[in-house]
């Protein structure tokens, strides 16, 4: 395992990062892990202020990552512009000169608000990325710190443990891996993508994050094909704008690109060091390579779900280490890139490629639809389950009827009495004599027994304090006894009035539970609309609780004044009894007489009490307990209603993981097509092959629910599937050796607390809340749970390896073989399912490498060792033309493992190569722009905005081929060499062209170019639009690499060496051979006369013209195009940019001024010292005549 973080950056990151999340959620719910472990984080970086999420997916917030807006509150793009400004200016010398060229010139050209995105410009996009940068820095911070945790630690540990191939834990001092996901095609994401990799690469962090780690996973404009054109009318020019600030943070590592990022974050008040940003760049298309075949349904949530599956899968294998140890840390061999990264180690801008398939046994599918059709059986029940064949009677009738047949079952089971309208006598009064039988019952909490041990147990300790009296009269001592009696009385009241309570209050919790208990069996039994008819029998205004209520406060007026005063029937003939004398002997007889009195009485008190308390208390249950949660049941069936009668379109849901209702299986009859029968979408994966036939689906259901049930309830199948149903509704079950049934169907989630109780003080009396969890998710949740009980039916079929599906002892011989086919034709098809989505030039990538671009994969555990289809599939490998067969069979060798896993990853990829082998990168970008080309409008919508970066950062090219570029134009330009049309006479169609020497003719520059010449504020910004524009040739990339040849003459005007700058001593160099014919001869061969040169005839003479000229350019440039303190700001002059109104008229020159003022300088120098052609040399290099051995 690798410590890995993962950064989305825009919606396109975004949404692949909620997809990789629920993938690896759903990989490690199979082996019972409910969270992703730390050491893999998860980060989305984007403009809104509300997190963006997939449809039927968490965020990635929500699925336990973390998020960073970079939007701002405020709708006006002006708010943003305006602390910009001020922050910049107030911190740097030159102003706003490093925004000049890319930013809005002014704050009017930005009509649309901010708040939610950057409107599909990348220019605008990085202006609000720049003010969130320490934001970024310190979530990138904490997401490593959760990595570092014990926690993280513990849980890396737990998951190499129980999930079969995944290796062992990351290493606590391993720096980690970090993957960055965006798109080269919108606004957000495509323009901060290089800035969040920089700050990450900067990031101070233990261990410390290494740049070389750090790879960017880009998807290309194709994959928006199916967006509308008027929403991606943006896209193609932030492609191409990003191809080249991505070649360019390749190219220049700690080079001018990465200075000037350095620069602007420490304008911006931060302090992140930007060399290197990343290592490797792998784009992702819309069509596999070799093939061409569009992936999966071809729309742009497919490509997300299959890139976010496949990552899911990536860092989660065996083959993640390859990646490192492979594609990133060896050195990559291109013998020919004298086009294009000329002057740079291909190592450094040489882009990956990534393809991912799967074979598995396709039984987790299975189990999706066992758990989706059992959820819907499950929610059809809930609604239709009081219905029964054949009974035509209305619903209200039905029910009323089935109420009628059980009631006197349910009402035993929830603790209330069945009416029988007959009464007894009590106290004198006639009573109801169910009320009374249930008040007295003896097998409720509170009961007659208790109540009398109680009572008799108060009276013993009353009657122990008793004044002792011997020898005296007996009707005496009655009396005195008596009016004993009615003194202690107060004394005791307090305690009765309490118990009273106390059994009140478990009297009608014992209810109140009960009739819990029993919805939850009529839920499971008969569905919700009879849970509701139980409860409205119950709670109605002639129901039974409302009935009882009044017949216990009938028994409530009985209740008697005193507990404790001895009835008159008892004093009275006593009282006549004046001559008889009370012995010791005969008090204690009559002692316990009285005590047996007052036992009466403290019953008799307590009973009445209890059946007054309880007329309050069940009158208070109706609407206190029974309402909310009659309320409740009613939210859910008109929730639950609403499901099944929504026609949603499922079209979209292509994988089989959803709480879609409609999109759940559905019953199979007679009439169903296969089709019908089992959703298309579980035999539609696009990157998965399966073994499982997808007809066998419901046969093996028929089977599995037959032996998932108790044995009781194994009848038929009809018969197991009802109870499965209950047990599912109930979320109760026979376990086994899994984790305990959730059992949370119905739950109280806050106490009913009654009103009416007397002198309860303590707590405030509260209506009962209820949590009913009947959603369409919490019922499919309680079935997938139902199918993943360890050991069960479902469980032990779908858990299944591979390997012991090939070995199984149970299977035949014959079986067995024919599985073993089966595995290896699976292999092979997952094997071409793998293929990159990215499309490789076969001519262009021949012309850079010498040779055929060989497709390779990498593979998770094969767990096939030992057995025919290990042999057969590494012989099939070896002898394969289509890609590197001996390679391949050797990583599989590698790969064959014992594992018991049920799925085999399958990633394939090309050789590392330049961006410009991929011939599907910029497809739909070339269209765009020669549809774009006969209209200066459409021209300036397709670039404004685009660029985010200064020409040395936007260019995809190195320090030195862009140094090289300006050094020849200078040479050139005093040779005759760069025509062009006069200024302010040109049409944007008129190219500039450059002589070149070996084919004697003018080869010129594309036209019209990204910035016209009708865009062009001064003259000298043709040279900076000329290397612009090289990012057309991107667009129209031929087998010959001959669309470059414009800029490679152009640099062969300063260097003519191949591949990189020449390091050759004694050897004049180009620029030496042009100013030394010019010197010499007046000109360079093939070319005329230079204007300036015209008349001159002595080489000193053309020296000083030629002097002149340069001291003059170099003079207008220092004071008109370079910063400096004192010098001029304003119309006409492009120093310092201190106003924001310069902005608008700011020439794309400026970018390169210093290196052409830098460049222009060299060519003064040999000007200065060279000597001219057919002249005795006066100035000989130090290695001119030596010796040569």
């Amino acid at each position: 395992m690798r410590k890995v973080l993962v950064v989305g950056c825009g919606g396109s990151g975004a949404k692949t990062l909620a997809y990789m999340m629920d993938q690896l959620h759903a990989d490690l719910a199979a082996y019972g892990i409910e969270k992703i472990p730390g050491c893999w984080q998860f980060l989305s970086v984007d403009t809104p202020l509300q997190e963006e999420k997939p449809g039927g997916l968490g965020s990635v917030t929500q699925q336990g990552g973390a998020y960073v807006a970079c939007g701002v509150s405020a709708g006006s793009y002006s708010v943003v512009d305006d602390s910009l400004t001020h922050q910049v200016q107030s911190k740097g010398p030159a102003g706003l000169r490093q925004l000049a060229t890319w930013m809005p010139g002014t704050v009017q050209d930005v009509p649309f608000p901010v708040t939610v995105g950057a409107g599909q410009c990348r220019g605008i996009g990085r202006l609000l990325i720049l003010d969130r940068l320490s934001a970024v820095s310190q979530a990138v911070q904490d997401a490593l710190a959760r990595m570092a945790s014990t926690q993280s630690v513990s849980e890396a540990a737990e998951v190499a443990r129980r999930v079969p191939g995944v290796g062992e834990p990351p290493a606590t001092t391993a720096p980690p891996m970090v993957l960055v996901v965006s798109s080269m095609a919108g606004g957000s994401g495509a323009s901060m993508t290089l800035d969040v990799c920089r700050v990450i690469a900067g990031t101070q962090t233990t261990p410390a994050i290494d740049p070389q780690l750090i790879s960017v996973f880009l998807y290309t404009a194709e994959v928006f094909n199916e967006v509308p054109k008027d929403k991606k009318d943006g896209m193609p020019g932030n492609t191409l704008a990003m191809l080249g600030e991505i070649i360019a943070a390749q190219s220049s590592n700690g080079g001018k690109a990465a200075r000037l990022d350095e620069e602007l974050y420490s304008l911006m008040g931060g302090a992140t060091k930007a060399g290197h940003a990343f290592k490797r760049v792998i784009p992702i298309g819309l069509k596999a390579g070799g093939t061409g075949a569009v992936f999966g349904d071809g729309t742009t949530s497919g490509v997300f779900r299959g890139m976010g599956r496949g990552l899911a899968r990536y860092i989660a294998s065996p083959a993640f280490e390859s990646y490192v140890q492979f594609d990133i840390a060896n050195k990559v061999d291109i013998p020919n890139h004298n086009a294009v990264s000329w002057g740079v180690d291909p190592t450094e801008t040489a882009w990956g490629s990534f393809g991912y398939a799967s074979l598995s046994t396709g039984r987790d599918r299975y189990a999706e639809y066992a758990s989706q059709r059992m959820a819907r059986r499950s929610i059809d029940h809930l609604l239709d389950g009081f219905r029964s064949a054949g009974d035509f009677s209305g619903d209200a009738q039905r029910l009323a009827a089935l109420w009628q047949a059980r009631m006197p079952e349910e009402l035993a089971k929830m603790h209330l009495p069945q009416p029988t309208g007959q009464t007894v006598m009590a106290g004198g009064q006639a009573v109801d004599a169910a009320a009374q039988a249930w008040l007295m019952n003896d097998s409720a909490t509170a009961n007659a027994s208790l109540i009398w041990a109680r009572a008799s147990e108060m009276a013993q300790q009353v009657m122990s304090t008793r004044p002792q009296a011997a020898e005296m009269p007996l009707s005496d001592w009655i009396v005195g006894m008596n009016q004993w009696l009615g003194s202690v009385e107060p004394q005791i009241m307090p305690q009765l009035a309490t118990m009273a309570v106390e059994y009140t209050r478990a009297r009608a919790q014992e209810v109140h539970t009960a009739i819990v208990e029993q919805v939850r069996t009529d839920l499971a039994d008969l569905g919700l609309p009879y849970a509701l008819q139980v409860i409205g029998e119950l709670r109605g205004e002639a129901g039974v609780i409302k009935r009882l209520a009044g017949s216990l406060a009938g028994m409530g007026m009985q209740q008697p004044q005193h507990a404790l005063v001895l009835p008159q029937d008892f004093v009275a003939p006593l009282t006549a009894r004046v001559k008889e004398t009370l012995t010791a002997t005969g008090e204690g007889q009559w002692a316990e007489q009285v005590r047996e009195k007052a036992a009466v009485g403290i019953y008799q008190w307590l009973v009445y009490a209890l059946a007054q308390n309880l007329a309050k208390v069940l009158d208070d249950m109706v609407g206190s307990a029974l309402k909310p949660l009659e309320y409740e049941l009613n939210e859910k069936l008109k929730v639950l209603t609403h499901d099944r009668q929504s026609l949603q379109d499922v079209a979209g849901v292509a994988d089989v993981a959803t709480d879609l209702y409609s999109a759940w299986p559905t019953e199979p009859t007679a009439a169903m097509t296969s089709e019908q029968v089992v959703p298309q979408r579980f035999s539609t994966a696009h990157n998965e092959v399966v073994l499982m036939d997808v007809a066998t689906y419901p046969s093996a259901f028929e089977e599995h629910v037959v032996e998932a049930v108790p044995p009781a309830a194994r009848g038929g199948f009809d018969q197991a599937y009802r109870e499965a149903v209950r047990e599912i509704i109930r979320g109760e079950w026979e376990q086994g050796s899994g984790a305990p049934a959730p059992a949370d169907l119905l739950e109280i989630a806050s106490p009913w607390v009654p009103a009416g109780l007397p002198g309860v003080m303590s707590q405030m009396p509260a209506p009962a809340q209820y949590e009913v969890r009947l959603s369409r998710a919490q019922v499919l949740g309680r079935a997938r749970a139902f199918v993943g009980r360890r050991g069960e039916a479902f469980e032990s079929f779908v858990s299944q390896s591979l390997r012991d599906y090939l070995t199984d002892p149970a299977a035949g011989e014959f079986e067995q073989a024919r599985r073993a086919d089966e595995v290896l034709e699976g292999m092979q098809r997952a094997m071409a399912m793998a293929r990159p989505l990215v499309q490789v030039d076969a001519q262009v990538f021949q012309r850079l490498h010498g040779s055929a671009p060989a497709l390779s994969f990498n593979f998770s555990s094969v767990p096939f060792r030992h057995t025919k289809v290990a042999t057969e599939l590494v012989t099939y490998a070896s002898h394969e033309t289509s890609f590197d067969g001996p390679a391949v069979a050797q990583t599989i060798e590698q790969a064959l493992s014992d594992d018991q896993v049920s799925r085999v990853d399958v990633f394939g990829s090309y050789p590392r190569t330049l961006p410009v082998a991929y011939s599907g990168l910029l497809k739909s970008v070339s269209t765009a722009w020669h549809h774009a080309t006969g209209s200066s409008g459409a021209r300036a919508s397709f670039w404004q905005f685009r660029r985010a970066r200064p020409l040395p950062g936007g260019l995809p090219m190195g320090d030195d081929d862009r140094r090289a570029m300006v050094h020849g134009w200078w040479v050139a330009f005093f040779s005759g060499g760069i025509q062009r049309p006069g200024w302010g006479m040109e049409k944007d169609t008129d190219p500039i062209s450059v002589w070149d020497a070996d084919s004697e003719r003018f080869v010129p520059f594309p036209a019209p170019m990204l910035t016209s010449h009708s865009q062009m504020v001064t003259p000298n910004s043709a040279l900076a639009a000329v290397l612009e524009s090289i990012l057309l040739a991107y667009l129209d990339v031929d087998d010959s690499l001959s669309v470059f040849t414009p800029w490679q003459v152009l640099r062969r005007w300063a260097d003519t060496s191949d591949n990189a700058p020449s390091s050759k001593m004694g050897v004049r160099t180009p620029t030496q051979q042009a100013i030394s014919e010019l010197l010499g001869h007046g000109e360079v061969a093939g070319l005329p006369t230079p204007a300036f040169l015209e008349g001159l005839t002595q080489p000193e003479e053309r020296r000083q013209a030629l002097a002149t000229l340069c001291d003059n350019i170099l003079a207008d440039l220092d004071q008109r195009y370079l910063p400096g303190e004192g010098k001029q700001d304003g119309p006409g002059s492009f120093t310092n940019f201190r106003s924001r109104e310069l902005v608008d008229s700011a020439p794309l020159s400026i970018d390169l001024a210093q290196e052409m003022y830098d460049e222009l300088t060299s060519v003064r120098e040999v000007i200065a010292s060279v000597a001219p052609a057919g002249a005795a040399a006066t100035r000989r290099s130090p290695l001119e005549g030596g010796m040569v051995y």
